[in-house]
């Protein structure tokens, strides 16, 4: 029991070192004069602080109770372990693939972009040096998010005595879908910015069309979504119908890019440049 007691205090102490690095790192770039709220911070910084400060508030308690109030930890931590145990296989994978790709896109990005910043913002164009501004300010807490991520793979595997290997396709499928979702919101950065990315691959010409009712198309695009989940319902209803869900996923597939076509106010010309002129 007490070797156990040390190693939760050890993950503790090393949540609030991380936690402490993460503050003094944030609190190291101060804001500009006219955007400084308290502390020569701006609400957003400060506003940033707030998730460290909470993992250091917890740090210190949890780290107290194991010290003076050993009975009262051990609860609080069976407890912890009684709710996460169900699904730790699961937090535990997405986790790891989390904190390996994100610690990929950190370093990328720290040693591969960050150098050469004033030539990326003539080619990438659009929003970048928004896009970097605000970068840089959640770099911390992005460092700061994967590594619990990693001290949660961490706890899983050598805490509660999980394996991530027993069920290989398990592993692979949630680190494949790790990927796809990242990858997702990269993609919607790309958008959101109207970064020049995809120009950068030889012979695309597909430029990136601002569409001109944001609200109104994106009601459309939430109605085809219930379609789809309403589909899906349907195909879960009637699994043996393998000719109806097939045809239903054909109508979906149809109906997405007429979805597209019309938003973009071009109709079935779009359709036609998409398939006979790309």
């Amino acid at each position: 029991m007490k070797k156990i007691k040390k190693c939760y205090i050890i993950l503790w102490l090393l949540l609030l070192l991380i936690s402490l690095l993460t503050i003094v790192n944030i609190i190291s770039n101060p804001s500009g004069n006219n955007k400084v709220c308290l502390f020569e911070l701006s609400a957003q910084r400060l506003l940033i602080t707030t998730v460290p400060l909470f993992a250091i508030l917890l740090g210190t308690t949890m780290t107290i109770f194991a010290i003076y109030l050993p009975n009262k930890y051990m609860q609080i931590i069976n407890f912890i372990q009684k709710i996460s145990t169900p699904t730790a296989n699961i937090t535990g994978t997405i986790c790891f693939w989390a904190s390996i790709i994100s610690t990929f896109m950190l370093l990328y990005y720290k040693y591969k972009i960050v150098p050469n910043l004033s030539y990326l913002e003539i080619n990438f164009g659009g929003y970048f040096f928004q896009l970097n501004l605000y970068l840089e300010r959640l770099f911390p807490l992005f460092v700061f998010l994967t590594t619990c991520m990693a001290l949660w793979s961490f706890y899983v595997l050598f805490f509660l005595k999980i394996s991530f290997y027993k069920k290989v396709n398990l592993f692979v499928g949630l680190g494949a879908g790790v990927f796809c979702i990242i990858s997702t919101v990269i993609q919607w950065i790309v958008f959101i910015f109207e970064l020049h990315v995809f120009e950068q691959v030889p012979g695309w010409y597909w430029p990136i069309i601002t569409k001109p009712d944001f609200l109104r198309h994106s009601i459309y695009f939430v109605c085809f979504l219930l379609i789809t989940y309403l589909i899906l319902i349907i195909i879960r209803l009637f699994p043996k119908r393998t000719f109806l869900y097939i045809t239903l996923i054909f109508f979906i597939f149809i109906g997405l890019q007429y979805l597209i076509g019309f938003m973009e106010g071009r109709g079935i010309t779009s359709l036609a440049d998409r398939y006979f002129l790309s």
